[in-house]
């Protein structure tokens, strides 16, 4: 056990965690509005969608509740968060493993110890704020312990990452590095992609399939804007470059364009430099190791991950079922690369209204897959609302270990 986490400060945290957690929904936007508004250089780590449609999640309840099928609002899983918090203060090195998509996101980000204190100092004030004198020093002492108590975890965790990269690329992966755009293509009739290759001529970082790199870029007239992770979208480099696709978010019922989309899609030109910081990410092939079967579900961009796991995957002998829903066939990104792999591909172009998760699981079982085999496991990129429904789908159908279950949502409001 740590210094910051005593047992007399334990006892007062799992006294007091029901209170804050009945509470969580109103200590949250005080927490994020006071945090933000006195610090608006934040915003370079936190996006402002998230923000507007109360989505900002909570790094530590993702990393210690990773089964959790909830994908509400930032308030509820923060409240998730508190009661995780409590069942594994004594035995943080216990979720670790859990934790990696968490500290990888972190890393790819750039965050830094001081902004561990930043959050506990911001997230004390706002408990205090909500519960007044429920608040005892007594209590804020014990909760400020805890807090300090999981954010040395952090650190620790993501220091040993930063170093690890580090000396593999040759840069300090704490620091963004400038490349230059190498070539910008249409990927379908939604989607651009994109080359970088670095601006100093060295090499290349090293990746693995399915990991993601961070554009460090701010298209707009404010001050700080949060970067963006995309998906390197194919295994290898392709001409001495690294790849990504993108697909251009356009608003529907009064929401905006995708501000960063929009610039890579329509601004970006070829010889512009960007920074994009080391690749990172968990959602890999090399979890599929253990098994001899694939089922790969993807939906939208989701096919950028695929894009780029598929091919190493059926070099490694596996078979691999590709079902994948989109707007129409052209909207499709790179659909020869993943079917030249040999993969079989199932396409679904019906519609939100249209689409039955019955109907894809009997996809699957015509093509060969069969999801109560030991031998087969799942991968899901795609929507959250979309991702939670499929993945409670391929477990009623005999995923039920979730050791076989590998997934990746995106869009605003996911770590």
């Amino acid at each position: 056990m740590s210094t910051h986490l005593t047992p007399e400060r334990l006892k007062v945290i799992q006294a007091t965690a029901p209170a804050v957690a009945a509470n969580i929904f109103k200590i949250t936007p005080v927490f994020y509005d006071k945090m933000l508004g006195e610090n608006p250089a934040l915003y370079e780590f936190f996006n402002k969608s998230n923000q507007r449609n109360n989505r900002q999640p909570d790094a530590f309840g993702r990393a210690i509740s990773p089964d959790d099928k909830d994908a509400g609002g930032q308030a509820a899983t923060l409240s998730q968060s508190v009661l995780a918090a409590v069942a594994h203060l004594e035995h943080l090195e216990g979720i670790a493993g859990p934790a990696q998509r968490i500290l990888h996101k972190h890393a790819a980000l750039g965050i830094m110890p001081e902004h561990y204190q930043t959050v506990h100092d911001y997230f004390l004030k706002a408990t205090a704020e909500v519960l007044g004198d429920a608040v005892t020093p007594e209590v804020a002492d014990a909760w400020s312990g805890a807090l300090l108590h999981v954010a040395e975890f952090f650190v620790k965790h993501e220091t040993d990452l930063y170093d690890a990269t580090t000396t593999k690329a040759g840069w300090d992966t704490r620091q963004a590095k400038e490349f230059t755009v190498f070539k910008v293509e249409n990927a379908s009739n939604c989607m651009k992609s994109i080359y970088f290759k670095p601006k100093d001529g060295k090499g290349l970082p090293a990746f693995t399939s399915g990991q993601y790199v961070t554009v460090k870029h701010n298209p707009t007239s404010a001050p700080h804007f949060a970067p963006r992770h995309y998906t390197l979208s194919s295994p290898t480099p392709i001409d001495g470059a690294l790849r990504i696709s993108v697909r251009h978010l356009k608003g529907t019922e009064g929401n905006p364009d995708g501000v960063m989309s929009s610039f890579l899609n329509t601004e970006l030109k070829e010889g512009a430099i960007i920074l994009l910081r080391h690749p990172f990410g968990t959602f890999t092939w090399e979890s599929s190791a253990a098994f001899s079967n694939v089922a790969f579900l993807t939906a939208g961009s989701g096919i950028t991950p695929a894009l780029a796991m598929i091919k190493p995957m059926r070099d490694a002998g596996k078979n691999v079922v590709h079902w994948h829903s989109d707007k129409s066939p052209e909207a499709v990104a790179h659909a020869n690369e993943i079917e030249a792999t040999g993969a079989k591909c199932i396409r679904y172009f019906g519609g939100r209204a249209n689409f039955s998760t019955d109907n894809l699981i009997e996809q699957l079982s015509d093509a060969g897959i069969n999801l109560a085999d030991s031998q087969t496991c799942v991968y899901l990129c795609m929507p959250p609302a979309l991702l939670l429904k499929v993945r409670d789908a391929v477990e009623a159908a005999g995923v039920a270990d979730k050791a076989r279950c590998f997934y990746e949502p995106y869009g605003p409001g996911i770590v």
